[in-house]
């Protein structure tokens, strides 16, 4: 099943990781918002940008961790997240949060699997 390309929000502080995760989404024919390394100057980018879902990781440079940021992007504007992490999440709230939690070390192809299986926004 083919969906349409989509706005992806990408905030991964590891800038190797960053890099792949872009360039496979790139290829698969999305349009990447970012990459950012905190969840601060991703927010401001969503005030520009239409963003049809997020790729978060939990832990971000910064004050804010990728979960402070999908709060955020899920009450403002009801933005579907798919986190990345390296911890298990426990707390109900959090992993509430996302459509999807993808762990570390994870493979570009995880994630666009789950990008792919995410329903559009629109």
């Amino acid at each position: 099943m083919t969906r349409e390309p989509r706005n992806v929000l990408v905030v991964e502080d590891d800038a190797d990781a960053a890099t792949a995760l872009t360039e496979a989404l790139d290829e698969a024919g999305h349009r990447v918002i970012g990459p950012f390394h905190s969840a601060e100057s991703a927010e401001a980018a969503t005030a520009l940008h239409q963003i049809d879902l997020a790729v978060l990781d939990i832990n971000l440079s910064g004050e804010a961790s990728g979960i402070d940021l999908a709060r955020s992007l899920k009450s403002r504007w009801g933005v579907p997240v798919i986190f990345l992490s390296g911890e298990t999440l426990t707390d109900p709230a959090e992993v509430g949060l996302a459509k999807a939690t993808i762990s570390k070390p994870y493979s570009t192809a995880d994630v666009l699997k789950a990008v792919q299986e995410l329903e559009p926004l629109h």
